[in-house]
């Protein structure tokens, strides 16, 4: 019986060491794959990703220099944010073209046109403000633009969109990866572990013969319990969004410390506090039927403005579900919110600066296209049918201005007794 017991014992050893090192190995494969992806992968998707937001905002701020002239826009002036924005994207395509990983012919042409594309749209949005600070009108800045830098930024933007691409498959090709290492491992370490358990309990039942079975399934079960609540606070104490439980009646019962900062609260403080405190009546009237649609078993996903104590509003994006007891009674809401005021900051002064580029490009009149004009009398034929006189039509459809005088033909003909000969290159109107 000792002897049986032993072996046992000597053969669950093994095979628990068999285990510990597949897992080892398997582990270090992740490895590798983690480093590929730090090394390469997720360094290049996050340059490309740069370089098309540094492209983007040398276009947004040229063209709000254009406008507005080197006003100041979030604490600083139009030329320092187009001076940060040029030094960006050519840092990045530094960084980009001199990375090592960068070993294929077709990789490198890209990757020079790339620094190529990236050193012209700064020298033409450079050449542009110089432009605007020597005097050039609106009309020959935009005509710069169209001619010199979109013929530039475009393709740029259109070469980053596609190793952005590249870069992403690439991520989503190294997650199959793993998770099929993943599942090999799950696969042995499943087959060794029900042979281990097998043998454990084999050995058990000669235990049981010949000891006191002194650990009990509830010693197990708690120790279980406690890692697992430990592992679980861990998880939500250091969550960087709020997370909180609400009752019924719309108090706090749970907040973690990132959730009671978003509130602009002391550690401890919201418990029990109602959320009306923290809203307007409206958005506590809407915060109540976004409640109902969550006790109703639907996920809701809202923007509500909260007031912190010191009089500060932020906005939060709140994701709501139905919290429930043991006894799947429902007990109130639990949600996750996140502070999205600098978002929703940046995204109104985005549109706002995208609305005041459309107003001053619409005043901008141009004259293109074919003109219908008689052949016999000279007028214009406009969009309505009607006809008009040539300098009424160029008028109306430009910022052309005309002034009247008399050429020397008509002086001659219309006019004898006040022409004189060798007139023919001076202004006939002039006295």
């Amino acid at each position: 019986m000792r002897r049986k017991l032993n072996l046992g014992f000597f053969a669950i050893i093994i095979l628990l060491w068999a285990i510990c090192i597949y897992a080892m190995l398997s582990s270090i494969g992740v490895r590798d794959v983690f480093t590929d992806l730090e090394n390469d992968i997720v360094p290049g998707a996050i340059e490309m990703s740069e370089m098309k937001y540094a492209a983007t905002d040398i276009r947004m701020w040229t063209l709000t220099y254009i406008v507005r002239g080197n006003v100041i826009r979030n604490e600083k002036t139009i030329k320092e944010w187009l001076q940060e924005a040029w030094t960006t994207i050519e840092n990045d395509a530094k960084e980009h073209r001199e990375h090592e990983k960068h070993i294929g012919k077709l990789e490198k042409e890209a990757t020079e046109k790339i620094n190529d594309l990236s050193q012209k749209v700064v020298s033409v949005s450079a050449e542009i403000i110089e432009m605007k600070d020597k005097g050039a009108g609106d009309e020959e800045l935009y005509e710069k633009v169209r001619k010199d830098f979109a013929p530039v930024f475009y393709p740029l933007r259109n070469i980053l969109n596609e190793h952005t691409a590249a870069h992403l498959k690439e991520l989503s090709a190294t997650e199959n990866n793993i998770q099929n290492k993943h599942n090999i491992q799950l696969r042995y370490i499943i087959i060794l572990g029900l042979v281990t358990t097998l043998l454990a309990v084999f050995v058990g039942l000669l235990v049981d013969r010949l000891f006191v079975n002194f650990i009990t399934e509830r010693e197990c079960a708690e120790k279980a319990l406690r890692v697992s609540e430990e592992k679980y606070r861990m998880v939500v104490e250091n969550q960087g969004e709020g997370i909180g439980i609400m009752d019924l009646e719309e108090r706090f019962v749970f907040c973690n410390p990132a959730g009671e900062k978003i509130f602009g609260v002391e550690p401890a403080q919201l418990l029990n506090r109602n959320l009306e405190e923290f809203i307007s009546p409206e958005n506590y009237k809407f915060i109540k039927q976004q409640t109902k649609k969550c006790l109703a078993g639907q996920k809701s996903i809202y923007e509500i403005e909260i007031i912190q104590p010191s009089g500060e509003k932020r906005q939060l994006l709140i994701t709501a579900t139905t919290q429930k007891d043991s006894d799947e009674q429902v007990i109130g809401t639990f949600g996750i919110f996140r502070d999205i005021t600098e978002r929703k900051r940046a995204e109104e002064e985005r549109e706002r600066l995208i609305q005041e580029l459309q107003e001053a490009l619409d005043k901008i009149k141009t004259l293109k296209g074919f003109i219908p004009i008689c052949s016999h009398c000279k007028k214009i034929r406009d969009d309505k049918g009607f006809w008009q006189n040539v300098e009424v039509y160029v008028r109306d459809h430009s910022e052309a201005e005309f002034s009247h005088g008399i050429c020397p033909d008509c002086m001659k003909k219309l006019y004898p007794e006040y022409y004189r000969e060798g007139d023919e290159g001076a202004d006939p109107t002039e006295s």
